[in-house]
């Protein structure tokens, strides 16, 4: 069933009544921009009004005629605010539980569990050091025998710096945000071997050698491989020659060519330990509905449609329900 054929069946009367709830928050923010814009034009006609000398005479009116406004716009943006956590809770258990059930009846989705702490390490894939670790929208599951797991995961550490005024500011220092998914793999793994989105600079960071990953030894060495597109697009490493490129057959680098253009963002990859690991870097929150635009849009359920079947794509475009290497 795509999206259009799941809009019609499922998806379209609670959309409508979505789109109610939104326009009934969007309202409050509209307004709000009326009174601001209401109290400045008030302010420029209290100095359009008056003579230049006379203008300290009237401070107090030209204060109230701004400060007013900006209280009753406060409190409106407070109150469309309050609405917001219980729109975007009920977008996600009518419409984004919904759609991951349309790909897979099986499937489990919890809106506010992530991927563990421990599978995001056991990808080797990021060396930096974090303090803070979550995210949201976990999906569990099978498919065919392969099982997996994906959320959405923000990793990072707040910075506290002093700025030129002197004043102490704090600032996100993001590790990375974006789709994390891992599954089990159809091949035995004796090495370590990790694929890059980029070119040898940008990729130098991920596989520099830091004791946070891989006990301070790099990982591995730089794989050639005959695929001129694939090395275009991607950095290669591996403890184990041979086994990367058993791994990393013809078809398997073709398909990661075409996840990547799903989406066209930056991601990385590593096989260890008989699984896989994918981390697809974005810069918005996935899952969640913006106010700003009508949840009619089919485009934007595509959107959501896709990455939620990445899931599928993933396992059916890498081949893991193929079993050899003897593993079952």
């Amino acid at each position: 069933m795509n999206i259009d054929q799941l809009f019609e069946k499922s998806l379209k009367k609670q959309l409508q009544h979505l789109e109610s709830k939104r326009k009934s928050i969007f309202i409050f923010y509209v307004l709000a921009i009326a009174v601001f814009m209401g109290g400045i034009a008030s302010m420029a006609y209290y100095f359009a009004s008056y003579p230049e000398g006379q203008i300290k005479e009237y401070v107090g009116e030209v204060l109230f005629s701004l400060l007013g406004p900006l209280i009753l716009g406060g409190y409106l943006i407070s109150f469309g605010n309050k609405r917001i956590p219980a729109y975007k809770k009920a977008y996600k258990k009518e419409i984004v539980e919904k759609i991951a059930h349309s790909i897979d009846s099986n499937w489990k989705y919890d809106s506010k569990a992530y991927i563990s702490e421990k599978a995001y390490k056991e990808s080797k894939l990021f060396n930096r050091s974090y303090e803070e670790y979550g995210g949201d929208d976990k999906v569990s599951g099978c498919v065919g025998k392969t099982v997996f797991e994906s959320s959405e995961l923000r990793v990072g550490s707040y910075h506290t710096y002093v700025d030129g005024d002197g004043d102490s500011k704090r600032e996100w220092k993001g590790v990375f945000n974006g789709y994390y998914f891992h599954a089990d793999f159809n091949k035995h793994l004796k090495g370590e071997t990790y694929v890059v989105c980029g070119d040898l600079e940008s990729t130098a960071g991920t596989f520099q050698a830091t004791s946070s990953n891989t006990k301070g030894k790099k990982q591995g060495s730089m794989v050639a491989l005959e695929n001129k597109e694939f090395a275009k697009r991607f950095m290669v490493r591996s403890t184990d020659q041979i086994e990367a490129r058993y791994i990393l057959t013809p078809k398997l680098m073709e398909s990661l060519l075409n996840v990547y253009q799903l989406f066209k963002q930056p991601m990385q990859m590593s096989f260890i330990d008989g699984k896989v690991y994918l981390a697809i870097f974005f810069q918005f929150a996935l899952f969640e509905p913006t106010i700003w635009k009508s949840v009619m849009n089919i485009k934007e359920l595509n959107k959501l449609y896709q990455l939620l079947n990445l899931n599928k794509t993933i396992i059916e475009e890498l081949d893991l329900n193929t079993r050899i290497w003897t593993k079952e």
